[in-house]
This record gives structure tokens, C-alpha cells and sequence, in this order.
């Protein structure tokens, strides 16, 4: 759970380049998700006998799952710097910058992540 937790102070702190995305840590969260959301719907077409995705799918799906989480951690570093940068602009002040920044990337990621 540490590499997740690591990976996910990592990925929004507004000070990291977004070369730092391409790590082994960032691609094991997508890999790790990935297996769990197809493990899930599996299970969930098990419980409950109704085909959710067909067999010659599954390629399709984790590729799409893939883009998504790619395109997620991208677009939530960016997120994060952005609110940083009008952050300093409005109270030019590195510190509080960076902790409105961290409050609202964290409570956003927690609503949502709750939320689904």
C-alpha cells in the first residue's frame, strides 16, 4: 500500500515534472487497478449470471483502462499545478499555494474516489 500512497503524493504535487509519470511505480498502479477493475467485473458476472463484456473483449477493455489511468494521472498533475500556479498568483505565498493545492486535489480525488 506504501507504493500507492508514495505514487499518489508523487503524482499531484505540483512540483513534479511530468516526465516523473513514466516511472515503474506510476505503471504498477495502472497495471495493479487495471487487474482489479477486470477481476471485479469478472466476479460481478459471475455473481450475478448476466454477460457483461464478452470473452474477446477483455483486450479491448484493459487497453481502454489503460488510456484512462494514463490520461487520469496526466490530467491530475496538471490539475494540480494549475491550481498552484493561480494559487501563487492570487497570494504569491509558496506555502499556502501548495496546501490549498494539496486540500483541494485531495478532497476531490477522496469525493470521487468515495463516490464510485
Amino acid at each position: 500500500m506504501k507504493c500507492f500512497t508514495d505514487t499518489y503524493y508523487k503524482t499531484t504535487h505540483p512540483k513534479t515534472e511530468y516526465k516523473e509519470l513514466f516511472s515503474i511505480d506510476v505503471g504498477k498502479s495502472i497495471l495493479f487497478h487495471t487487474f482489479v477493475y477486470v477481476g471485479f467485473l469478472y466476479m460481478l458476472q459471475f455473481i450475478s449470471n448476466i454477460k457483461i463484456i464478452e470473452s474477446n473483449h477483455i483486450f479491448s477493455l484493459v487497453l481502454i483502462l489503460i488510456l484512462i489511468m494514463v490520461f487520469g494521472f496526466i490530467g491530475r498533475l496538471m490539475r494540480s499545478k494549475t491550481i498552484y500556479n493561480k494559487e501563487m498568483e492570487l497570494h504569491n505565498d509558496e506555502e499556502k499555494a501548495f496546501q490549498q493545492t494539496k486540500h483541494l486535489i485531495d478532497t476531490g480525488y477522496f469525493t470521487w474516489f468515495f463516490c464510485s
